[in-house]
């Protein structure tokens, strides 16, 4: 292994090297936090009189720089340490990732002036700048700024040109070094492609990784663009790729304008994109959604399992890893208007559009409720994605989405039924399968049934979603109190005697009897929560819970199911 790794111990004073950050790697990430630890950890060592070692550098030969592999969180702050510092020998570094954040980092090994608004830059590395030079400022020894040239210490490891550096990635995945596996598989791609197109198939792919915001918030948040928000989102929805500039003469494909230096990201201007992140939570990760895509466009036979991404996806070549991170891109935008998120505070929000209406977007409740019923009944790779996502790239109506949802959870209803009769499916008090219930309230809210529900009248059920539950309720208890009424013949398992709740709620209502737990139910609907219509039907309908009002809605249910 000698003859293809090298290896050797450096101080930033005695290396004589060009580094370059390159394309595959994620942008600079450190905050303010991690550059205070790091250095207080150096100047507690300073104190000490001791050397301190920052870790290997892992390092992939490029003409006549190195690609730094690994460690350019580190490195990428020892070169601003040093600008800050003002080492007469700074670490040369390039930068691909983005041209803009290039072009200052070249600018400020003059002169960082921490008082200017940089726009469209990188913000961690303008508050990081900000954040050393105060800590020097703090400090006031300019021992301790050469002591870091001298004696931080770190190992680089040079790899060499035959070493497949996509291979490199996977071990150091698999021993557990924190690289998630779509950048690997970023770069595994990005290889394949021409240096000169690498940029911007990699900033695309940046875009699209990042699950938990809205492309539009990237995309049309820029203020030339106000105007024309409309046009944009229509044109987003019936061709996927095109972004109209306003000008009938002049066209631009999303794919370029998402190349453009001037979307804008990660500037101090922009806090309302960067807060989105906070906000929304995607129901599947970047990995299977890159497993939904591969299977869509190139591979219908794969089983998805995030887990074995790299070894499922497969591209060997420049034109098909291109069309792949295009598919990529043309799929996310349809995602992001045809699958629901969740905000902060848990609740299903669906940014849907009506094309026939100047582009307005509006939630459409019909799709956001079948989306919640499969999401919640399907495995964490929502397995039902690849055909909704066909779907909806052929079909863009909303309501005939609703009715391919719908038709496949029949089929879906019945793999489950099976040859099993209802009562044999249902009456399995708290082993009832979960799916029939969350199917119910879905047919009871979509058939209007909620109308008759009187318990509801100060609840706006345009509130109302469909969500995680875990613990079926027994109405009539398993274990009664000693005042409740007889029950009779029913089964105290039978369906029409069960609801589907939350663990907190069924703590709540106990062994109570009927009509004390009316008082605990009513109060959760009075504070805007609602868990189970099925439930609050029982409670609407009937004065006295029964062996015979028990039977009667187990009849109603079945017929509705």
């Amino acid at each position: 292994m000698s003859d293809k790794i090298k290896i050797d111990e450096f101080t930033i004073e005695n290396i004589n090297k060009d580094f370059n950050i390159p394309i595959y790697q994620r942008p600079y990430a450190w905050t303010t936090k991690e550059v205070e630890v790091l250095l207080m950890d150096f100047f507690n060592a300073y104190n000490n009189e001791k050397d301190y070692y920052i870790g290997n550098i892992v390092t992939y030969p490029n003409n006549d720089k190195l690609d730094i592999v690994d460690g350019q969180q580190r490195w990428t702050t020892l070169f601003l340490i040093g600008i800050i510092a003002g080492w007469e020998k700074n670490i040369n570094l390039d930068y691909e990732i983005r041209e803009k954040d290039r072009e200052f980092l070249e600018e400020i090994q003059n002169k960082f002036d921490e008082k200017k608004q940089y726009q469209d830059i990188n913000n961690n590395l303008i508050e990081n700048l900000r954040f050393i030079k105060s800590f020097f400022d703090d400090k006031k020894d300019d021992d301790f700024k050469k002591w870091i040239s001298t004696n931080v210490k770190f190992v680089l490891t040079e790899l060499n040109e035959n070493i497949d550096v996509n291979k490199y990635f996977e071990v150091m995945n698999n021993r557990g070094i924190q690289l998630e596996k779509h950048h690997i598989l970023k770069a595994n791609l990005l290889s394949k492609i021409d240096k000169e197109e690498q940029k911007i198939y990699a900033k695309v792919w940046d875009y699209c990784s990042d699950m938990n915001v809205y492309l539009e918030e990237y995309i049309l948040k820029d203020e030339e663009n106000e105007e024309k928000i409309k046009d944009i989102r229509k044109g987003l929805l019936s061709k996927p790729l095109k972004q109209f500039t306003g000008n009938d003469s002049e066209e631009k494909t999303l794919f370029e304008i998402l190349g453009e230096d001037k979307v804008k990201i990660d500037t101090e201007a922009n806090k309302e994109i960067n807060s989105t992140k906070e906000i929304y939570k995607s129901i599947i990760s970047f990995e299977s959604f890159l497993l939904h895509i591969y299977k869509i466009t190139i591979d219908d036979t794969i089983t998805i399992n995030d887990s074995d991404l790299l070894e499922i996806i497969k591209i060997d070549n420049s034109k098909n890893a291109k069309e792949f991170i295009e598919a990529i891109l043309e799929y996310r935008v349809l995602f992001d208007y045809f699958v629901f998120k969740r905000d902060k505070e848990q609740k299903a929000y669906l940014k849907t559009i009506d094309i026939d209406n100047e582009g307005t977007i509006k939630t459409d409740n019909n799709l956001l409720m079948i989306e919640l019923l499969f999401e919640i009944t399907s495995s964490k790779f929502n397995l039902w994605l690849t055909d909704f996502l066909k779907q909806v790239k052929t079909q863009k109506d909303t309501n005939s989405l609703v009715e391919f949802l719908e038709t496949k959870d029949k089929k879906e209803a019945k793999k489950r039924k099976a040859d099993k009769e209802f009562e044999e499916l249902l009456n399995q008090g708290t082993s009832t399968p979960h799916y029939w219930f969350y199917k119910l309230e879905y047919l009871l809210w979509k058939d209007d049934v909620w109308k008759d529900i009187k318990i509801l009248k100060s609840y706006n059920i345009n509130n109302y979603r469909l969500k995680h539950l875990s613990s079926i309720e027994h109405i009539q208890p398993q274990h009664p109190q000693a005042e409740c009424k007889e029950w009779g013949d029913c089964n105290i398992d039978n369906f029409g005697n069960l609801a589907l709740i939350s663990k907190n709620m069924n703590s709540k209502l106990s062994n109570q009897c009927f009509k004390n737990k009316r008082a605990d139910i009513e109060k959760q609907i009075s504070n805007g929560r609602v868990e189970s219509l099925k439930m609050l039907l029982i409670y609407s309908k009937y004065n006295d819970w029964n062996s015979d009002n028990c039977k009667e809605h187990y009849d109603e249910m079945i017929n509705i199911l």
